[in-house]
C-alpha cells in the first residue's frame, strides 16, 4: 500500500492553493483523480491476494464515482479547458 501512496504522489500536481479560478481546481482534481485510477489500475495489476483485489475494486468503482461528479460540475459550469 505504501508503494501506491508514494505513485500518487509522483502522478498528482503538488501547486500551492491560490486564488485560481474554480474551473482550474475543477481541472487539477480531474486530474488528480485521474491519477489515481492510474494508480489503482498497477496496483490491481499487481496484486495476488483476493481480498486485496477485492479492495482496488472498490477503490476503483469509488474513483469513478469520484470522476463523473466531477464530470457533471464541470459540465454545469460550462468550463472548458486542455485534455490530459
Amino acid at each position: 500500500m505504501n508503494n501506491i501512496n508514494e505513485i500518487i504522489k509522483i502522478y498528482v500536481l503538488n501547486k500551492p492553493v491560490t486564488d485560481e479560478p474554480k474551473h482550474s481546481k475543477l481541472e487539477e482534481e480531474l486530474k488528480s483523480v485521474s491519477a489515481q485510477i492510474a494508480c489503482n489500475d498497477m496496483w490491481f495489476a499487481m496484486e495476488d491476494d483476493s481480498d486485496l483485489m477485492e479492495s482496488c475494486i472498490y477503490q476503483r468503482e469509488s474513483l469513478k464515482a469520484r470522476y463523473r461528479y466531477l464530470l457533471k460540475k464541470v459540465k454545469e459550469s460550462n468550463t472548458y479547458f486542455s485534455a490530459f
